[in-house]
C-alpha cells in the first residue's frame, strides 16, 4: 500500500454489521465509507472499540472490501465497557473519544481527505474530531442527536425514577443550547438526525444561515437494505389485525403505555407481538395481565434484524410510543416494509417520518393534559391508520446514502 495514499478516517464508537441502534448506524456509515474508498482508490481507516474488530473484519472480507480498510482499535477501561449501563457507557465513550482524538492528531493530516465521526448520537458529549489541528481536512460530525418530547414525558411519569429520568433529559436539552459550541469544531459540517435536533443545536434565526453555508445538513442516521419479499411470512387469519412493538423494554420506550392503548381497543379483534428484552419485561407482563390482554400478547424476545425485517410486512401496524431517541431504526424498517408506524410528535421517530411527509401517523401531544386523553388520542390514530400502507420504497438504501455521503466528502 502506498504510504501517501489519501484516506478517509471514519470514527465510530459502536459498529456491528448485524445489530441495530448505535452499532447498526456505525456499521452503515463504515460500509459506505469503505465502498467510497474502494471506488476512489482511497484507504478507509476505521477507529472503533476492540470488540467490534472481528465482526467488522469478517463482514468486510465477505464483501471483498478488506483491502481498502484499516482498523485501529481503541480500548477503554473494562469498568466502562458495560453497554447495558447508560452512565458507564457514556463515560467510556468520553474516554474513547478523547483517546481517539489524540491518535488522529498524531496522524499525517496531509494524507487525509476527510474525517467523519459517525456516532455517538449525543450532541452534548465530546467527539474525536480535532479542534485546532488538521485545519485543511474536511470534518463531518453525525448524523447526531436524540429528540425528546418533554411534555409527553411529564404526562407519562409514573414514579420518582421516571421523574428523575425526566430531570436528566431536561438537563440534556438545556445543555444542547451551548455545549455543542464547545465540542464541535467551527469548521465541521454537522449532520443532524432531524429538524428538531437542528433547532436545538442552532437557534432558528441562525439555522438558515448555517444551512446556506452548507455547515448544517438534515439526514437521519439510517442505512437499511430492502425487505426480502420472498421470505415474508403471512400472519393474516380471518379479520384478526396483527400489531407489533419493537424495542428495548426500558422506561423510555413506554411499552406500558402501548399496552394501555391495546386494552382500549375494545371493538377490535387483534394480536400483538412484542420483540425485545430489557429490565421492564417482567413488570410489563404483569401489567398486560392486569389489563386483561395477556392472551392477545406474544413476547417474542430478541431476534436478529434480518429476521425482524422479513416479518414486518405481514403486520398491520407498528406501535412505537417511545419518548426519546435519535433516528429510530424501527421507523426506517417500517417505512421500507410499507407498514404504518404510530408514534409521538417531538421524538426521533417523528423527525424521520416528517422528512418523508408521513406525519399522518404521528400523534399530536401539545394540547393533551392527561394520560387518559393521550391513550384516547393514540387509540384513535390506530383506528385511523388501519388498512393503510406506506408506499415510498426505500429512502435509506445503501445506494442513496452512498450518493449523499459522497457529496459530504466532496468525492463527486
Amino acid at each position: 500500500m502506498q504510504e501517501n495514499r489519501k484516506s478517509i478516517v471514519l470514527t465510530t464508537y459502536a459498529c456491528h454489521p448485524s445489530r441495530g441502534s448505535e452499532p447498526g448506524h456505525g456499521w452503515g456509515f463504515l460500509l459506505v465509507a469503505s465502498k467510497l474508498a474502494a471506488l476512489h482508490n482511497l484507504e478507509c481507516i476505521c477507529i472503533t472499540l476492540p470488540r467490534y474488530v472481528e465482526p467488522i473484519g469478517i463482514e468486510m472480507s465477505s464483501l471483498k472490501l478488506e483491502k481498502s480498510l484499516k482498523i485501529i482499535p481503541v480500548p477503554i477501561p473494562k469498568i466502562f465497557d458495560v453497554p447495558s449501563n447508560g452512565l458507564l457507557l457514556r463515560l467510556g465513550y468520553i474516554y474513547w473519544s478523547l483517546k481517539t482524538r489524540r491518535i488522529i492528531n498524531e496522524m499525517d493530516h496531509s494524507t487525509i481527505r476527510v474525517i467523519h465521526h459517525a456516532n455517538y448520537a449525543s450532541e452534548v458529549l465530546p467527539n474525536p474530531l480535532p479542534k485546532r489541528s488538521a485545519g485543511s481536512v474536511k470534518k463531518i460530525l453525525g448524523p447526531l442527536g436524540s429528540s425528546q418530547n418533554l411534555h409527553l414525558s411529564l404526562l407519562l411519569v409514573r414514579d420518582p425514577l421516571d421523574l428523575l429520568i425526566l430531570l436528566f433529559d431536561s438537563l440534556k436539552i438545556l445543555l444542547t443550547k451551548f455545549l455543542p459550541r464547545i465540542f464541535i469544531p467551527k469548521s465541521a459540517v454537522v449532520v443532524a438526525n432531524s429538524e428538531i435536533i437542528a433547532d436545538q443545536i442552532y437557534s432558528k434565526a441562525k439555522k438558515n444561515k448555517k444551512t446556506a453555508n452548507q455547515t448544517l445538513i438534515l439526514y437521519p442516521s439510517l442505512i437499511l437494505a430492502d425487505v426480502n419479499s420472498s421470505k415474508q411470512v403471512s400472519l393474516l387469519q380471518n379479520s384478526l389485525y396483527h400489531f407489533v412493538i419493537v424495542g428495548v423494554l426500558n422506561r423510555r420506550k413506554k411499552i406500558d403505555f402501548a399496552l394501555e392503548v391495546l386494552a382500549n381497543l375494545e371493538s377490535l379483534d387483534f394480536h400483538c407481538d412484542i420483540y425485545g428484552e430489557g429490565p421492564e419485561e417482567e413488570r410489563l407482563q404483569k401489567h398486560a395481565a392486569e389489563l386483561g390482554i395477556s392472551k392477545k400478547i406474544s413476547w417474542k424476545g430478541t431476534v436478529d434484524r434480518e429476521t425482524l425485517r422479513t416479518r414486518l410486512p405481514a403486520y398491520d401496524l407498528v406501535l412505537h410510543p417511545s419518548v426519546r431517541e435519535g433516528a429510530s431504526t424501527i421507523a426506517g424498517e417500517s417505512i421500507i416494509a410499507g407498514v404504518p408506524i404510530i408514534g409521538f410528535e417531538g421524538t426521533g421517530l417523528a423527525g424521520t417520518m416528517s422528512l418523508h411527509e408521513l406525519t399522518r401517523y404521528i400523534v399530536s401531544t401539545s394540547k393533551i393534559r392527561s394520560r387518559q386523553c393521550l391513550v384516547e388520542e393514540y387509540t384513535q390514530k390506530v383506528y385511523d391508520s388501519l388498512g393503510s400502507r406506506i408506499c415510498i420504497g426505500n429512502p435509506f438504501s445503501l445506494e442513496i446514502v452512498q450518493a449523499q455521503v459522497s457529496r459530504w466528502y466532496e468525492l463527486d
